[in-house]
Formats: structure tokens, C-alpha cells, sequence
């Protein structure tokens, strides 16, 4: 029988008040069978995502809010909330539903089976998974274009690193915490994810992707790319990071062992 690890879900938060009772509701029953704790890690939301999040850790054990006062950023909260994470492995997503919560177990599964790394991918099918890729689903020129860069980018870094991984900016991931203590996450946004595949691609870690479907957020506001502004100034950072990965490592290699569950 197959020994289940524990986990650690992070939840990176920023004006998420009305995602973060549900996606905790989502992520429990996904686990219910497995030792987890749950960490919200919020920026100080003005909408007061921390106080919502806060009535809930009352009524779960499993739940713990961290409320970070003038600190600010995706990568610095994930950083957190993996120095913080207790269990064997830690798995993050976004907290607004385009990720799909029930897909938590699917990754944690494929690291029960050997694994060091899941990845949730929307380019493993034939067809993208990804609900921006047109104006009917997306109903936003900036979403649709945002998806679209989102596909291009991921098939020019599997091109430039020679790797036959599928999605470099997914923001869909299980780790085991031993690997992310002694390499803490670099970057802002999708930048930090592209850095880190590559190093653990780099390493030898044992990496799968398993395939999700990408969904419109279901409230709020995007932190991404809110604007055409953004996703320009996201692109150069992008490139600047490509462009110095490609500069510390050389071809990856190391083939991905693909799962169609």
C-alpha cells in the first residue's frame, strides 16, 4: 500500500475575500484523506481577505492565516509560506479558481508514486486547456491576448532548453519541501515558476505533468496582467529571464514523464 505524504497548500493572497472561503472548502475535501494544513498567506488585502480567512482558521485547525504587513509580492508570500510549511510536501495555486482545486490529489498522488515534482499543464492535450484562448471564454481582449502569449512562451522555452516539458508558467505545482528549502523561489511572477523548472530540470529531480483545465477567475480582479501595460512590462521581464537561464544552463535533456489522468 502506498504511504500518502502530508501537505502543505499555500495560498498567496492579495484582495481574494470572496475566493478564499471556498477554495479552502474545495482544498479540504480534495484532502480529506491526507494530513494537510493550509496556509493563506495575505498581503494585508484592503478588501480584508486576511479577516475572512482569519474566521476561518476559527472553525479549522487545519487552516493558518499569516497576515504580512507592508511586505508585498507573489514570490516573497510563497517564500513564506514554504519557510513556514510543516508537512512533506507543499503544493501551491492560484487562489481565484482558474486553477481547479480538486486537482491538488491528482499532483499529490503522482508523488506517492516516486515522483519529486507534479506539474499541472495545459498543454498536454492536443487542444490547450486554457479557457483565455478565445473571446467567447475569456470575454476580455487582455485575457485572450494573455493566453495566447502564455501558449507562445511556453513552446519557445521548450525549444530554447530542449525539453519536451509542456508548461513553464503554470502556476500549478507540487514539491517535496526538501527541495524547495535549500533553493528559495527567484523572481515576481511567472518568471520565479520558469526559474524553477529549469533548476529542477537542471538537478535531476524526478519531474511529471499531469493536465488541467485553465479557467476564467471567478471573482476579482487579475494581478498578472490587469492591463495590455502589464503584459508588455511582464514580457521583457520574462525575456530577461530566459535570456539569463540560457546563459547558466545548457540543454536540459531530461524527459518528462507525461500522465493523461
Amino acid at each position: 500500500m502506498i504511504q500518502k505524504s502530508s501537505v502543505t497548500v499555500v495560498y498567496p493572497t492579495y484582495n481574494e475575500k470572496d475566493n478564499i472561503g471556498p477554495m479552502i472548502d474545495a482544498t479540504l475535501a480534495s484532502c480529506r484523506d491526507r494530513k494537510i494544513e493550509i496556509l493563506v498567506v495575505d498581503d494585508d488585502s484592503p478588501d480584508l481577505t486576511w479577516k475572512n480567512a482569519k474566521e476561518i482558521e476559527k472553525m479549522h485547525q487545519e487552516v493558518r492565516v499569516i497576515r504580512r504587513v507592508g511586505e508585498r509580492g507573489l514570490t516573497s508570500a510563497l517564500n513564506r509560506g514554504i519557510q513556514e510549511a510543516k508537512n512533506d510536501v507543499v503544493v501551491w495555486l492560484d487562489c481565484d479558481f482558474q486553477h481547479p482545486p480538486e486537482k491538488i490529489e491528482t499532483l499529490l498522488n503522482q508523488i506517492d508514486q516516486g515522483f519529486d515534482v507534479a506539474v499541472g499543464s495545459r498543454f498536454l492535450a492536443k487542444v490547450s486547456a486554457d479557457d483565455r484562448l478565445t473571446l467567447s471564454t475569456s470575454k476580455n481582449f487582455t485575457t485572450y491576448l494573455h493566453g495566447h502569449l502564455s501558449k507562445t512562451l511556453c513552446r519557445m522555452l521548450s525549444r530554447t532548453f530542449g525539453s519536451d516539458f509542456t508548461d513553464w508558467t503554470s502556476g500549478l505545482i507540487a514539491v517535496k519541501r526538501e527541495i524547495l528549502v535549500s533553493h528559495p523561489l527567484n523572481g515576481s511572477h511567472g518568471d520565479y515558476f520558469i526559474e524553477l523548472l529549469v533548476w529542477l530540470r537542471h538537478s535531476k529531480y524526478r519531474c511529471t505533468e499531469i493536465p488541467y483545465q485553465l479557467s476564467i477567475r471567478k471573482s476579482g480582479e487579475s494581478k498578472t496582467a490587469p492591463n495590455i501595460f502589464h503584459l508588455i512590462g511582464n514580457g521583457f521581464v520574462y525575456l530577461k529571464t530566459i535570456l539569463k537561464l540560457k546563459a547558466e544552463y545548457s540543454l536540459l535533456g531530461q524527459k518528462t514523464i507525461r500522465r493523461t489522468l
